[in-house]
């Protein structure tokens, strides 16, 4: 199963790079029918970490990998999250409008209360 989805992963134009695994467990199958525990076999699973870069506006390339890997008997897609690679230039110019914008509340604050702004006393930098 796990081929297959690899298989998949570079059909759809996806480097091979561009997964990984992020875990792999093996546990014992029981059968409990006969009131003690029987070991039967071995149950493994794989999570693999997919990083699809450049997804067009529609997310058309996305839809299609997760379609494609819906498809495949006994494989569990468990989660689909979007992210931004290099959000460094991104988080710049948030700063920039946050400095910005508390500037202008203090200035009014200022006055409103017929006081003047005074030196920055703390920043504070929550991402």
């Amino acid at each position: 199963m796990i081929r297959r989805a690899i298989a998949t992963i570079l059909a759809a134009g996806i480097s091979q790079d561009s997964y990984e695994t992020q875990s792999l467990n093996i546990r014992g199958n029981y059968n409990y029918a006969s009131g003690r525990s029987q070991l039967v076999g071995y149950i493994a699973t794989q999570n693999l970490l997919i990083t699809v870069k450049n997804i067009d506006s529609k997310g058309t390339k996305v839809s299609a990998l997760i379609d494609s890997l819906a498809k495949i008997n006994g494989l569990e897609i468990q989660s689909v999250n979007f992210d931004i690679l290099d959000k460094t230039s991104l988080q710049k110019l948030a700063r920039e409008r946050a400095f910005a914008d508390a500037k202008l509340k203090a200035q009014d604050y200022a006055e409103f209360s017929g006081l003047k702004v005074g030196r920055v006393v703390t920043i504070g930098d929550y991402v």
